[in-house]
């Protein structure tokens, strides 16, 4: 079974680093393609929207597939974008390979997900692995940046797919060895499939203000994450004048500032109520965008490419902290409706809602970022994530109300 695990999390690994990648492309685009910013707008939620279109469209076809050739289709769909774009490096092609990576990430988290309960014993072991997988996702995203970064200072920043079109050929070797007993499923597990598919689960769901609460903070919160993934390393290229490849660089102190914040906050929540937490942490981060807006409204203008770390200015380092704070927003938010309808039946419809208007937000946050970007400019149109988050803010404690009134009713 270690070498099943091991095989599953390099898998993860692969994926996560090159469906994160769209803040590259973002740059590139402008920089080697030179496309328009209309172009590059429309581009921006491409990832999200392949991820929503592919989670419909394979929806019923995956449980037939079964989980092994699932996963083997996902590599293959990784290995064809890598190699697409590491020959014919194009505008067309960014936008085919961020389709078959839509796809493969449909395919790779089910495939991957299902396949936990045939490598684990018991609910503990199930849990630490699913964790574990987490971990070796944000670890991709973290890696993303750098491997890409030191490419991009070798003028060579296509060659990196070769090197991940390799590795995702050795994953896919490692993973034919892989045996996984397809044969025998769990009957609970079939039945809730069966009742995924009936209609008055979702109407139950559909019909309390918990879930339409849920939504509209997902929403915004999903929005904040990927509009800043997508668009921080352009505010650092563009109005800081800052290389291509420190600025791609940076974005790593935004991803390792979420997963810091997940990490430290999850010790936290165990002792401190998550209403406290929430409203805290909304708080703090709102003060890093007020904070950052002053910094910039007052900084001189930089007429030279800045290539060095340490010629950064501040503002460059202080802005990716606010994934810190954010960072529990959405894991809390998600934990909170699951146990709200403690019914195993709606597990797998509330999982999928996840999925689904979480694909919806990161489409959001990438299009219209990227349109605000390009109407009002770098500079302020990096504040733009502050809006969603004083939505957020307001909404956090009727959520929490709601919350109460439906467990106090289900009692």
């Amino acid at each position: 079974m270690l070498k099943a695990k091991i095989s599953l999390c390099l898998n993860y690994f692969i994926i996560a680093l090159l469906l994160n990648s769209v803040a590259v492309f973002v740059i590139q685009m402008a920089n080697q393609f030179h496309a328009s910013q209309g172009t590059i707008s429309a581009f921006a939620p491409f990832k999200d929207f392949s991820v929503l279109v592919a989670s419909f469209i394979l929806a019923s076809l995956i449980p037939k597939m079964g989980v092994k050739k699932t996963n083997m289709l996902g590599m293959a769909c990784i290995l064809i974008a890598c190699i697409v774009m590491g020959t014919y490096p194009s505008i067309i092609n960014s936008f085919v390979f961020f389709i078959l990576l839509g796809i493969s990430f449909s395919l790779i988290k089910v495939a991957t997900y299902a396949s936990v309960i045939h490598i684990t014993k018991g609910r503990k072991e199930h849990t630490s692995f699913v964790s574990l997988l987490e971990g070796f996702f944000m670890l991709g995203i973290l890696s993303m940046s750098w491997l890409f970064g030191v490419f991009e200072d070798f003028g060579k920043w296509t060659y990196v797919f070769w090197v991940l079109a390799i590795l995702t050929i050795f994953a896919t070797l490692l993973y034919m060895t892989v045996h996984i007993d397809e044969k025998h499923i769990d009957k609970e597990l079939e039945q809730e499939e069966g009742e995924k598919a009936k209609r008055g689960v979702f109407k139950t769901l559909f019909s309390s203000w918990v879930v339409w609460f849920f939504i509209i903070l997902s929403i915004s919160d999903v929005f904040i994450e990927t509009g800043l993934s997508i668009w921080l390393p352009t505010f650092n290229n563009h109005f800081l004048h800052i290389n291509t490849a420190i600025a791609i660089e940076l974005l790593s102190l935004f991803s390792a500032s979420l997963a810091l914040g997940r990490l430290f906050f999850a010790a936290i929540l165990k002792y401190v109520k998550s209403v406290v937490v929430l409203v805290v942490c909304m708080l703090l981060a709102l003060t890093v965008f007020v904070t950052s807006m002053f910094v910039i409204k007052s900084m001189p203008a930089i007429h030279v490419t800045l290539a060095n770390w340490t010629q950064l200015p501040p503002i460059a380092f202080w802005l990716p902290l606010v994934g810190f704070f954010i960072a529990p927003i959405y894991p809390t938010f998600c934990s909170l409706l699951l146990t709200c309808f403690p019914s195993k039946k709606f597990q797998s419809p509330i999982a999928s809602i996840i999925v689904i208007f979480s694909a919806i937000g990161g489409i959001a946050g990438a299009a219209l970022l990227g349109y605000l970007f390009r109407i009002l400019g770098p500079a302020k149109g990096i504040a733009i994530p502050a809006i969603p988050l004083f939505i957020m803010l307001l909404l956090t404690i009727p959520y929490f109300w709601v919350i109460k009134r439906k467990h106090a009713g289900s009692k």
